[in-house]
């Protein structure tokens, strides 16, 4: 099957080179930046020799620990992937690299898809409105992001100053503190395993706390695992993949160990309770467990729904006592709050304030105090995804806003733990399918 994927890559490439092509003949063509980058990953990719490219080494290492493969057959496979990776795959990357080189002249600097005039400003709409804008404008969600990143900014100030971080700018005392030696674990492989058994020591501290904040604690095992030395480059800090649907592997909490810096101490335990417990393995393991559901609802995803709960877990996790006599931990969930703000304000001042590239870049290294060159990236992301950016932080106040609504219409019968497995209940879904699950559920319990 895997070598027959590789043969289709010819049709498949033509019908996206065909699909940006009519697009382009209609004058809707990415940002110049955006197809630059493109083309850079195109080239860079078709670089390698056949032989070493990550779909054959990709192959290779996953036939080794396939039973029943002898020698001859490996070396067999392999050779037909390589073959097929230079007379397939590579040549369909030319052609769309050519595609891409011939939009160049297209394009512009120009950010956002307000470019596109008033077709721009109804896609923008549209796009935030499946990201979980709920109806809110494009302004609208400008001013929550600002107003949230006011609101978060001056929380962190207040817990800075606490623990004696009371000179400068927010952004500017959080780099100092992330970068201090006793917020670092050694770059050895001794500082390696203590901060993948801190990790695991978190988990479980979640996991021992977790029935009194679920009806349903899922009996899937989440496993802490390091990203491979070969992956590191190329992967972000973390990540989590889902137990696989019969259930036979687990779910998996990666980690990137090529540098203990790029993840300093006061961020991971907010990246745990987001990556793995309360945020994604439990939210994967419940829509896992829910009977006959179509494989299309497990193959989609709703960012605004699995990026909110996993946000929202991280809240959550400071009202389960998990960041106690961790002030810094505490910081640490508070700066990945204050990004996912910031986000809505970047993406909306792209696409619906007129922003350039480089506003948008100098608005979010200052609110945010990350790195010019990491935040770059996001921006560009931001630019050729409009509204996905905004889904975390939508996603995750709507679950709050659900939640208040619960306790207010419940009072003393309200039940965290009901609640919480209502919203699980549902697998990823629209905000606005959330939205009626947890409001019927209100009105029943009501008529009860």
């Amino acid at each position: 099957a895997y070598l027959a994927r590789l043969d289709e890559f010819g049709r498949a490439f033509d019908e996206i080179i065909e699909t940006i092509g009519s697009d382009a003949a209609y004058g809707i063509v990415p940002p110049r930046f955006v197809i630059e980058g493109a083309i850079g990953v195109v080239d860079g990719f078709t670089a390698l020799p056949p032989g070493e490219n990550p779909l054959v080494k990709t192959l290779n290492e996953r036939m080794a620990s396939i039973p029943g493969l002898n020698d001859e057959e490996k070396v067999e496979f392999s050779a037909r992937a390589a073959a097929a990776v230079e007379n397939v795959v590579y040549p369909a990357y030319a052609r769309l690299g050519a595609q891409l080189e011939s939009m160049l002249q297209q394009s512009d600097d120009d950010a956002g898809v307000w470019r596109l005039g008033p077709e721009g400003a109804a896609f923008y709409q549209m796009a935030l409105t499946s990201y979980g804008g709920g109806g809110r404008t494009g302004d609208e969600i400008h001013d929550l992001g600002l107003s949230e990143v006011a609101r978060i900014t001056e929380e962190m100030d207040m817990v800075l100053k606490s623990i004696g971080y009371a000179d400068g700018t927010v952004a500017g005392r959080m780099v100092k503190m992330s970068e201090e030696a006793d917020n670092l674990y050694p770059n050895t492989d001794e500082g390696r395993d203590a901060l993948l058994q801190s990790l695991r020591g978190d988990v479980a501290g979640v996991m021992q706390k977790a029935p009194l904040w679920f009806g349903t604690v899922p009996s899937q095992q989440v496993e802490v695992r390091r990203i491979p030395v070969s992956e590191q480059n190329s992967s972000p800090g973390g990540y989590y993949t889902g137990p696989s649907l019969d259930g036979a592997r687990p779910g998996i909490y990666w980690i990137n160990l090529k540098n203990t810096a790029d993840n300093p101490k006061h961020s991971l335990k907010s990246l745990t309770y987001h990556e793995a417990v309360p945020g994604h393995h439990f939210q994967a393991s419940f829509q896992r467990a829910i009977p006959n559901m179509p494989l299309m609802r497990n193959m989609l995803g709703y960012s605004e729904y699995a990026e909110g709960w996993a946000l929202y877990a991280e809240a959550l996790a400071k009202e389960m006592g998990m960041y106690e006599n961790d002030p810094r931990g505490d910081l640490g969930r508070l700066q990945a709050e204050l990004f996912r703000a910031a986000r809505l304000v970047v993406d909306t001042g792209l696409h619906a304030k007129q922003w350039t590239r480089e506003e948008a870049i100098d608005y979010i290294v200052k609110a945010t105090g990350q790195t010019r060159a990491s935040m770059t990236r996001e921006v560009e992301r931001y630019a050729a995804i409009p509204g996905q950016a905004c889904a975390y932080k939508l996603g995750m106040i709507k679950i709050q806003e659900l939640r208040a609504t619960a306790e207010d219409e419940l009072g003393p019968d309200f039940d965290i733990r009901e609640f919480h497995d209502v919203v699980l209940s549902v697998g990823e879904a629209p905000l606005p399918v959330l939205d009626g699950v947890v409001t019927k559920w209100i009105s029943t319990k009501k008529g009860a």
